[in-house]
């Protein structure tokens, strides 16, 4: 596997990263961003694909373009399950983060036209309806298998994930169902489905997971919205980008 060469520093390899704008450096100083260290550190030659708002699946696609050029490494920063991806014109693409009910209301600008926080609320509402967490964590789930079986030089970071990325898909199913984590029954709508079809529906998800290469990843869980250390503004800030850092040569150690 290709990722199994980042080790050597110094060895001025080619890397493409995409995400969203933890990976883009937004709000931060030159040289804090996880990416300008790890090409100073390995003498990386890189180009960096993300964008601010990102949606999973437009880094989908940014990932599968990066496979058609002639990269060593493809890094993907994956980012929160609730941004839908839109693209009002040709050659223009845009996200709208749509917040879970519990968040806050805002206005959103898309493209030239604004969302008003009662507009906002009833798109949420029919977006929620048609793309629920489980839909989109196996969607994501998807995704990552498809990466994982077309090109060997993909390696991924979970980022963003809300927390319905978790560890309980790596732990056997609990005797006793109450015992999932509280996010875990909120996305399989434990109060409203009986046991069968909670438990097909987490097996479902857990057959997804197990397809999933771990040794692809630099780190699955928890997401870096679970351990921020500091920010930039409203992003991440430089002592937690250090940790990304430290991530990405602890799994390069591993992998040499």
């Amino acid at each position: 596997m290709v990722s199994s060469r980042i080790h050597r520093k110094g060895s001025g390899l080619k890397v493409c990263y995409t995400g969203c704008s933890l990976t883009y450096g937004n709000e931060l100083e030159p040289g804090q961003c996880y990416t300008e260290l790890l090409d100073q550190h390995f003498n990386f030659k890189s180009t960096n694909l993300a964008s601010n708002g990102n949606s999973n699946l437009s880094i989908f696609h940014d990932a599968i373009h990066a496979s058609q050029q002639d990269y060593d490494i493809i890094f993907v920063q994956w980012t929160k399950l609730f941004r839908l991806g839109v693209h009002p014109v040709a050659g223009h693409r845009q996200n709208l983060t749509l917040i879970p009910h519990h968040g806050p209301q805002h206005d959103s600008e898309y493209h030239n036209f604004i969302f008003s926080k009662s507009m906002k609320s009833k798109l949420m509402d029919l977006y929620s309806v048609t793309n629920c967490a489980y839909g989109m964590l196996k969607d994501f789930m998807q995704m990552v298998y498809a990466l994982q079986q077309m090109d060997k030089r993909f390696v991924f970071f979970s980022g963003l994930l809300q927390n319905y990325w978790n560890t309980d898909l790596d732990q056997p199913t609990p005797n006793q169902l109450i015992d999932l984590k509280p996010h875990t029954r909120e996305m399989l709508e434990f109060e409203h489905n009986p046991d069968d079809k909670i438990l097909s529906l987490w097996h479902e998800l857990q057959h997804k997971y197990q397809q999933l290469d771990k040794s692809r990843w630099v780190h699955m869980f928890p997401s870096i919205d679970e351990y921020n250390v500091d920010f930039a503004g409203t992003h991440p800030g430089p002592m937690t980008q250090r940790i990304i850092y430290e991530n990405f040569k602890s799994y390069c150690e591993k992998r040499n």
